[in-house]
């Protein structure tokens, strides 16, 4: 027979009632300690919170062991049981051998009273017939009974099992010896808990006394420091403190120490005055109140609407959100190496920004910024910059755009307005900030620019001279030109000349569509579809005859696309679908759609989203230039028998063009190789394309080539009027030819 685990309860409180006071007692302490405020100090830590914890770890423990000596004592009764039997077993088989069940019912008693058993019962087998008893079994109890089966071996060693035994522990008897020991447990727990009480009180008086006057030296060292009215006066209020009956020898240290940290602080404090990194820093700090304040405030705006945003409102928050970190990362950057000055190098050898999209941000912010002035009028006149791209860093150009609008802004007495423009020319791509403010006086304007001049503001003072100073290093750096004109009274404008770079791979120059091809567009923005449907209903467009479809659910256009047999068709997806499972580049690889489609994104400018798209083969669009993207029709490329680009307009092309009519081959002839480049988009890359090994302006046909085949442009040879074995052409070259034409060999 075992205890069941509810009934070993009783017994293991009576054995663990000190162990669980002990868990309650510490408990409460550390509840005191926690929640009143007035024990937390050292008081609280020595003699609230350390005893506490002292206490409930020792109840935690006391109680496992008392219920692990619980389970063994009971192991051990019903061990003691057993073995009895077993004693009394080859007695047992002998009577049941000779049928003296009479006698077998005598020695059932004997093992009962032995065992401390309620009741012995005696079954023979294989028949199960009941021959002796002593006890009455309880036949309602809902024990398992246990059971003990006579057995002898025979002379071959064979088993023979001649009864089967069923008995009970008595309970009274079992209760009573568990209700020993577990008295004994307590009585043994009390001591061990008042030891541990005892012990953790010493040990926090001795933690109080050495952890108190440290503590108490500390609190008059941040007076002495808080009173003091300048460097001598707090050596001299530290040299009063008392600091008697140290213990530790490091106590006797702190005061020594902490005097000779504040003198090399001073000492140090006043080297650093001296220095140039000071002025440095001021200038820095001046900065980030100068330039953090612009994205703060549009961020704050928005902010307050909270709730269900629409795209458009997201994005600001994100642009917002995204400067602060810029401008807070760069000023980083030129802190970690104050001595030496910023690399322009380092801005232009990385990715390319694209104007029209970090315009259009700076616009809508702009417009959220100032939207309760309604007498200011922010616009923009950027569609004519569609394609533009500049070698600058992105967080320095926003910054003087910005700071240009804002102090337009500022400057205004009553109403007026600001125009952000972006156009090009043959070399540089063009920002302007035009505004009908007062304008600037001409001698003030002469020195605009230099660090520290600055212009005021009506109703302001002036600032501190950086914003001007600090645009105009950013645009000579990346090799521009940064230029102010202004006339009073009636306005100023910013020129920023930047470089041009060449767009990078990922950019969507334009949308070429044949005539009756299907446009799908699929974006959860209901304002997309709106506004490809008024680029496609354009009078240029309205003749192609495009049909256009629309969806705001993946899962709608996942379900209708593999019903459709289209010859040709064009997707333009969006990355990010709110209460959507994935996203646009998932539903693209998902459905083999990558060579069709388009990526349309605010989220451009994120490296995964570039990254995924680059292994995709997808293009991107930046989502708030779908208003300006180029679109035209797509019209068939032209297969040529030869394309020649040579220089030789009078002689050469005139050649060529004969022998082609001869032989009743096409042909097109090119002077420049700018020209070919432009015109490349209308010719099959199947064409054969000759060029010539030296051309005008010092260009070598071996670089032309390169850039050719760059186009997709595979069948390549060069012409030259020298020894065709003193050129050695790039691999992508198949063939060296003479000035002749060609058209009866294959450049293959």
């Amino acid at each position: 027979m075992d205890l069941s685990a509810t009934a070993k309860i009783p017994f293991l409180f009576f054995g663990a009632w000190p162990a669980i006071f002990a868990i309650i007692f510490g408990l409460a302490l550390l509840l005191v300690f926690q929640t009143m405020k007035k024990f937390r100090n050292f008081f609280g830590l020595a003699f609230l919170a350390l005893p506490g914890c002292t206490l409930a770890v020792f109840g935690v423990l006391g109680i496992g062991y008392a219920s692990v000596e619980i389970n063994k004592s009971v192991s051990k009764i019903s061990l003691n049981s057993r073995q009895i039997i077993k004693e009394n077993e080859s007695e047992l088989i002998e009577k049941i051998k000779n049928g003296f069940y009479v006698e077998a019912g005598k020695s059932l008693k004997s093992i009962r009273d032995k065992g401390g058993l309620s009741f012995v019962v005696l079954y023979l087998i294989p028949t199960n017939e009941l021959v002796a008893q002593a006890g009455k079994p309880i036949t309602n109890s809902k024990e398992t009974t246990p059971n003990h089966i006579l057995i002898s071996h025979d002379l071959d060693g064979s088993i023979i099992e001649w009864g089967r035994l069923e008995f009970q522990l008595d309970s009274q008897i079992l209760h009573g010896k568990i209700k020993e020991i577990a008295d004994h447990l307590a009585i043994f727990m009390i001591n061990m808990g008042l030891g541990s009480l005892i012990s953790s009180l010493l040990l926090a008086f001795y933690f109080f006394r050495h952890l108190k006057r440290p503590s108490l030296f500390v609190n008059n060292l941040r007076k002495a420091v808080t009173d003091s009215k300048d460097v001598e006066d707090l050596l001299t209020r530290m040299n009063s403190i008392d600091y008697n009956g140290a213990f530790l020898e490091e106590e006797l240290h702190l005061k020594h120490n902490l005097k000779v940290i504040t003198i090399g602080m001073t000492e140090l404090q006043n080297r650093w005055l001296k220095n140039e990194t000071d002025a440095i820093l001021g200038r820095m700090a001046s900065q980030v109140s100068h330039d953090i304040r612009s994205p703060l405030s549009a961020l704050n705006m928005i902010l307050t609407t909270l709730g269900e945003l629409p795209e458009d409102k997201r994005l600001i928050i994100r642009n917002s959100t995204q400067r602060i970190n810029d401008i807070a990362n760069l000023l980083l950057q030129k802190g970690k190496d104050k001595s030496k000055p910023q690399n322009s190098s380092q801005i232009l050898d990385g990715e390319p920004i694209m104007l029209v999209a970090l315009l259009e941000s700076i616009v809508s912010e702009k417009r959220a910024q100032f939207r309760q002035k309604l007498e200011v009028d922010i616009q923009s006149n950027i569609l004519s910059g569609y394609g533009l791209f500049a070698k600058i860093d992105s967080t320095e150009l926003t910054r003087a755009i910005s700071n240009a609008v804002n102090n337009s802004v500022e400057a205004f007495s009553g109403k007026g307005s600001v125009t952000i423009g972006l156009a090009g020319d043959s070399d540089y791509a063009i920002v302007t900030i035009k505004d009908t403010g007062k304008g600037i006086p001409k001698h003030i304007l002469e020195k605009l620019g230099q660090r520290g001049i600055t212009h005021g503001k009506e109703g302001t003072q002036s600032g501190s001279g950086l914003g001007v100073f600090q645009a105009k290093t950013t645009v000579e750096a990346a090799g521009g030109k940064y230029e102010i004109s202004s006339e009073e009274n009636k306005g100023t404008v910013i020129t920023m000349k930047l470089p041009k770079a060449k767009a990078p791979w990922w950019f969507l120059e334009k949308l070429s569509f044949a005539p009756g091809a299907t446009i799908v567009s699929l974006d959860d923005d209901s304002t997309i579809h709106q506004i490809w449907a008024e680029r496609f209903k354009d009078k240029l467009l309205s003749t192609l005859d495009l049909n256009h479809v629309t969806f705001s659910s993946t899962e709608a256009f996942e379900d209708w696309l593999p019903m459709q047999e289209f010859q040709d068709v064009h997707f333009l997806i969006d990355f990010e679908f709110l209460n959507q499972q994935g996203n646009g580049l998932d539903v693209i690889e998902r459905n083999k759609i990558a060579g069709q489609s388009v990526l349309v994104t605010s989220r451009f400018d994120e490296v995964r989203v570039r990254n995924r798209s680059k292994q995709l083969g997808v293009k991107i669009l930046p989502k708030g230039l779908a208003p300006f993207v180029p679109i035209q029709e797509r019209k068939e490329k032209q297969y040529f028998d030869a394309i020649l680009i040579d220089d030789d307009a009078s002689l050469m092309h005139v050649i060529w063009k004969m022998a082609a009519n001869e032989c009743g081959k096409s042909i097109r002839c090119f002077a420049r190789a700018q020209d070919f480049y432009e015109a490349a988009d209308t010719i099959d890359p199947k064409s054969n394309i000759f060029i010539d090994v030296s051309l005008s302006d010092g260009i070598r046909g071996e670089d032309v080539a390169l850039s050719v085949h760059k186009l997709g442009f595979t069948e390549i040879a060069l012409s030259t009027g020298y020894d065709s074995s003193s050129i050695t052409p790039p691999n992508c070259v198949k063939k060296v030819i003479g000035k002749d034409p060609a058209f009866t060999v294959s450049i293959s």
